[in-house]
C-alpha cells in the first residue's frame, strides 16, 4: 500500500493508492483575473508536480481577494472550499 499525494508513486506491481485530501492551494492574483487564466496556470503546475486534483481540499487567498470572480469561480468549479486570510 502507498499513501501518497503523487499519482506517479507505484512502488509495487500492485499498488493501492490512497488520496488524502489535505492540500490547500494558495492563490494570489491581480484584480480581474479570469477563471480560465487561473486554470491555465494552476492545472499544468499541479500535473507537473504530480498532485492529483482529488487531494485538494480548497483554495486560500488574502481577504482583499474575497470578491474576485475568477478566484471564486475557480474554487466553485472544482467544488473546493475557499478561505480568505487577513494580512
Amino acid at each position: 500500500m502507498a499513501i501518497t499525494k503523487n499519482r506517479n508513486v507505484n512502488p509495487f506491481d500492485l499498488t493501492v493508492q490512497l488520496w488524502p485530501r489535505n492540500i490547500y492551494l494558495g492563490i494570489g492574483c491581480r484584480r480581474g483575473t479570469t477563471l480560465e487564466s487561473i486554470e491555465t496556470l494552476v492545472l499544468p503546475k499541479l500535473k507537473e508536480l504530480g498532485i492529483d486534483l482529488r487531494t485538494i481540499v480548497g483554495v486560500a487567498s488574502v481577504d482583499l481577494k474575497k470578491d474576485e470572480a475568477g478566484l471564486l469561480n475557480f474554487a466553485a468549479k472544482y467544488n473546493w472550499e475557499i478561505s480568505f486570510f487577513y494580512c
